[in-house]
């Protein structure tokens, strides 16, 4: 038995790479550190993704000041794992673009088929009990 371990092992490619975590397991490792805005859409050229980068990029300090991480999602890279747990448990169509803003908690508070504003992104996001007592916390 333990020289079969041992065969086993030596057989394993040298430079094997652990397996990508599941979008469930990278939510997980997130919960109570991050806010996530997922971003699904069919491809890197949908539209309403390109324009979703662009009203992004126009406030990375705002993003950042508010724990945001921002996660793409595209059906063409998508395992079928991640399109279970997107269909699923986070009720996203298959079809089209969605984003949604997942709290600390891990719950979904803003979903919608559109992009984003800023303006709507941050006044939900510092509405937030929890976001409000870390703003509280940061003027002491």
């Amino acid at each position: 038995m333990r020289q079969l371990l041992l065969l086993s092992m030596l057989l394993l490619p040298i430079d094997a790479q652990p397996a990508e975590p599941t979008l469930r397991q990278w939510l997980a490792e997130r919960q109570w550190k991050n806010r996530i805005v997922l971003l699904y859409a069919p491809s890197a050229n949908t539209p309403e993704l390109r324009q979703q980068r662009q009203l992004f990029s126009a406030d990375r300090p705002g993003l950042d000041e508010r724990d945001l991480l921002v996660r793409e999602l595209t059906a063409d890279n998508l395992s079928a794992t991640d399109r279970a747990y997107l269909s699923r448990t986070l009720d996203v169509p298959e079809t089209g673009f969605q984003a949604l803003l997942i709290g600390k908690d891990g719950g979904v508070k803003l979903r919608q088929s559109s992009p984003f504003t800023l303006k709507q992104l941050f006044s939900t996001i510092d509405g937030m009990y929890m976001r409000q007592q870390e703003m509280k916390k940061s003027r002491r």
